[in-house]
């Protein structure tokens, strides 16, 4: 079974080569900045450092960087599929395959303890807001997203 082949415009190529380096560029810049510490690095899981509240964290140096979930927003970065004018039928599939995708990254990461559930929740929800928010940028005069 051979799929059909969707030609994309210039403008939705643009959008979609931004989205795909932005979304996982701005998560992981993030995780500079909030040194939340891994679940596997926590003194309660025989780790070596103390649970801080996410705002206690970011006024530390505490070097680690777990927060929010760099691999699964590689994964959800795909979302940027779903808001492709061309792609407007396949909308619902993309979702599918995009959400096994993040989550599937998401929950290798948090059975090996580098992540917390909601650290991928939010790398999800930046994800779609980043796709969203850009498509707008991108298709707001009269192209439906």
């Amino acid at each position: 079974m051979v799929l059909p082949v969707t030609k994309f415009r210039v403008r939705e190529l643009a959008y979609l080569v931004l989205t795909l380096i932005l979304v996982p560029t701005v998560v992981a810049s993030l995780k500079a900045y909030t040194h939340v510490v891994c679940p596997v690095h926590l003194t309660i899981f025989d780790g070596t450092l103390p649970y801080l509240p996410m705002l206690d964290s970011m006024r530390n140096t505490i070097p680690d960087k777990c927060f929010p979930a760099a691999h699964a927003s590689s994964g959800f970065a795909l979302f940027a599929f779903a808001f492709a004018p061309s792609l407007r039928r396949r909308r619902g599939a993309i979702i599918i395959v995009v959400m096994a995708l993040g989550w599937a990254m998401g929950c290798y990461k948090m059975i090996i303890g580098d992540h917390f559930l909601s650290h991928t929740v939010v790398s999800m929800m930046l994800a779609w807001a980043m796709s969203a928010g850009l498509a707008w940028v991108f298709f707001k005069k009269g192209e439906q997203v």
